[in-house]
């Protein structure tokens, strides 16, 4: 868990003369904070981690 709980460099992106770095934030404040995480969503639905586990 704390392998993938990490601040990773996603790309960049370019605005006029200015490069801006994008990073992914994928840490959770808190273990209830994964069961919140959609698997699928369809139409209005979604399926949760916490559906399944």
């Amino acid at each position: 868990m704390n392998d993938a709980n990490a601040i990773l460099p996603s790309g960049d992106v370019k605005l006029g003369p200015t490069d801006f770095n994008i990073y992914t934030n994928s840490q959770f404040p808190n273990v209830g904070e994964i069961d919140r995480l959609p698997l699928k969503t369809s139409g209005n639905g979604q399926l949760l981690i916490a559906d399944i586990g």
